[in-house]
């Protein structure tokens, strides 16, 4: 017996999100999209001195909480969740290298 059918409200959100994800036959791919988007929110906001120091702590602190999760409900396995990170990290270093946005300047 799966968590999903388990009785339970929890547990029915579950179920609802594995039926929602294509039910017996449902497969994520790598990377974790919600991990990469995440991540590179986070990327986004870090070095801003306009944004709290608060908010940042937040920020992270969901990141985390949204990793968990992709792994938790069983969408991802942890290879995705460091694909993601990594795509992310890997697209804000380029974009910080090659600053598109200098020529609008």
């Amino acid at each position: 017996m799966s968590v999903a059918d388990r009785p339970g409200v929890f547990n029915a959100i579950l179920a609802w999100v594995y039926s929602a994800d294509g039910s017996e036959r449902a497969f994520n791919l790598f990377p974790s999209y919600h991990c990469l988007l995440s991540a590179y929110c986070y990327l986004g906001i870090r070095k801003q001195p306009e944004i709290s120091r608060g908010y940042k702590v937040f920020a992270v602190v969901l990141n985390v909480l949204i990793y968990a999760s992709t792994l938790y409900t069983k969408q991802h396995y942890i290879i995705d969740v460091f694909g993601g990170v990594a795509i992310a990290v890997a697209c804000y270093a380029l974009t910080e290298r090659l600053n598109p946005g200098k020529k609008w300047e």
